[in-house]
């Protein structure tokens, strides 16, 4: 494509000189796959819109926000750009005001003056700073799946005989969902299982997802995971979420359920673990499989200590975090 024809699918009569010359400024920074003009947009005649899929050192491409940047003729005189962010993954709304925000000021600081490319170099080191670090964790968890299954499935439990899953289907325990795909778009990536927790032939395994729209029913994260047999055949697998989503008004409100699946209050539990460590977009499960063997309240707390493990490696809990109230409230119970 010679530079005449990529200026023609840049043009749009709505740009203003200056905004056209930016335009073809970002477009020779960016590939046409990272930035390009959007044909086909709900904007008016009056508006040109954009496409920039941020590329970010150091992350996956998945994590690449994907935002519009849409232009009036008002721009960069009288008014910024104005931003959507159309696929940003694990971002929080504070995060989006914040970035929106920031558009605004740079264009401030630059004298209401052109101010895309500007903006975007701190947003790359922004989302870096936000998002970094559970990128990392992630791809820790990750590893330390693929390691675990690549060993045959040992942990520090010492591996596990067929027998002691309760389940009779001959299995090892870690043949578990393939926590490296991300079952739709609206799930990033599924998180590693925790280590298994054994106790007189049952076995508790937790895991976890973050997910980045949170407007989004979870139920399909948990058709994913019941998909596979091993899930399905667990004697409880035992659910929490919870959501941050934007309240009309301004604020935060919060969605949450669980879902016991007849261990009684387990999932209650489970979601008050959730709360203390204040998980956003986070949904949990437990599974169980029970080994013909009693456990009485010892169960709750093998079902929050996996859960835990898992909201470590994800980072949304610390090591020293508490884990809250386990079953026995700090009274022994007799065998059940």
């Amino acid at each position: 494509m010679d530079s005449t024809d990529a200026h023609d699918q840049l043009f749009h009569p709505a740009l203003s000189d200056k905004a056209l010359e930016e335009v073809v400024v970002l477009s020779s920074i960016y590939s046409p796959d990272n930035f390009s003009r959007l044909q086909n947009s709900h904007s008016t005649p009056a508006a040109a819109d954009y496409k920039l899929i941020l590329p970010v050192d150091d992350l996956p491409d998945h994590l690449h926000p994907h935002l519009r940047l849409t232009f009036t003729p008002s721009y960069p005189d009288a008014c910024p750009p104005a931003v959507a962010f159309a696929h940003t993954p694990l971002w929080s709304d504070d995060m989006k005001r914040t970035a929106e925000a920031r558009l605004r000021e740079v264009w401030v600081d630059v004298g209401r003056d052109v101010a895309c490319w500007e903006w975007a170099e701190w947003l790359r080191e922004y989302v870096l700073e936000m998002i970094g670090p559970i990128a990392e964790a992630m791809s820790a968890a990750a590893a330390s799946a693929a390691s675990n299954h690549g060993h045959g499935g040992s942990s520090s439990n010492g591996g596990l005989a067929d027998d002691s899953i309760g389940s009779g289907d001959g299995q090892d325990v870690n043949s578990m969902p393939d926590l490296a795909l991300a079952p739709t778009r609206h799930i990033d990536q599924l998180y590693s299982h925790s280590e298994p927790i054994i106790d007189r032939k049952s076995t508790f395994i937790a895991h976890a997802a973050f997910i980045s729209d949170a407007n989004r029913d979870p139920k399909e994260l948990w058709d994913y995971m019941l998909s596979h047999r091993r899930i399905a055949r667990a004697t409880h697998n035992i659910t929490a979420y919870r959501l941050v989503l934007p309240h009309p008004s301004g604020g935060e409100v919060v969605a949450q359920d669980c879902d016991d699946d007849g261990e009684d209050a387990a999932g209650k539990r489970l979601l008050h673990l959730l709360q203390l460590v204040d998980a956003r977009n986070v949904w949990v499960c437990v599974s169980r499989w029970y080994g013909g063997i009693q456990l009485g309240p010892d169960r709750f707390a093998h079902i929050n200590n996996a859960a835990r493990q898992v909201l470590v490696n994800m980072g949304v809990a610390g090591d020293g975090e508490s884990s809250g109230s386990t079953g026995g409230k700090g009274k022994k119970g007799g065998k059940r």
